[in-house]
């Protein structure tokens, strides 16, 4: 058995030496665009172009953003909306075609980024729109978490005193069945037992 496994060693260092080396020189690409390649279409391979260089990532399209995560994790938010509209032609006024934003490379759609301006870079290069995913994303998770103003707390409150009210009319209710229930109690009492004194004499 150790022959065997001796004999193993040396044929899997050198297929991995391979792959291993095609990971490191590929930056990074092979593993997004192995997940993208296995979502069968539900993922979409983003090119994030830095200042000196790029690298890959997968994202997915939610209500014409493209959504991915950074390098560092975090979560992007990219408007794709401006960067899809059809061309208008200036003579007919009407849509002639729509602009390329996305690509085919190895079988996979693509799309590139810029990650310092969050803007969509078509494939000659230009740029379509611009601004801030960060402070962006950051000012959809505010608007989310913070509290309507639209009045629906005025209506809560009121809700909850009214149910207050409601609960202490039946408690005064419940006192007061109890309170006249055991008074007539004692009345009763009264009426029917014989005093002792009067008993005795």
């Amino acid at each position: 058995m150790a022959i065997i496994f001796l004999e193993f060693v040396p044929y899997f260092i050198a297929m991995l030496l391979p792959i291993l080396f095609f990971i490191w020189y590929l930056r990074g690409f092979l593993g997004p665009y192995m997940k993208v390649r296995a979502s069968r279409g539900g993922k979409i391979l983003v090119k994030v172009h830095t200042v000196y260089s790029h690298y890959f990532c997968s994202g997915v399209i939610v209500d014409d953003f493209l959504v991915y995560n950074r390098k560092d994790k975090k979560e992007v938010r990219v408007s794709i909306k401006k960067a899809t509209e059809p061309v208008v032609d200036d003579k007919t006024n009407k849509p002639t075609s729509v602009k390329p934003v996305f690509y085919r490379m190895l079988g996979v759609g693509c799309i590139d980024t810029d990650e310092k301006t969050g803007a969509i870079i078509l494939p000659d290069y230009s740029v379509v729109s611009g601004f801030d995913p960060v402070m962006f994303e950051n000012l959809n998770v505010r608007a989310a978490t913070t509290p309507a103003v639209d009045g629906s707390d005025e209506a809560k409150h009121k809700k909850l005193v009214l149910i207050g009210l409601v609960v202490l009319l039946v408690a005064i209710i419940i006192v007061g069945i109890l309170v006249f229930g055991v008074s007539s109690g004692v009345d009763e009492l009264k009426t029917v037992c014989i005093p002792v004194s009067e008993a005795v004499i």
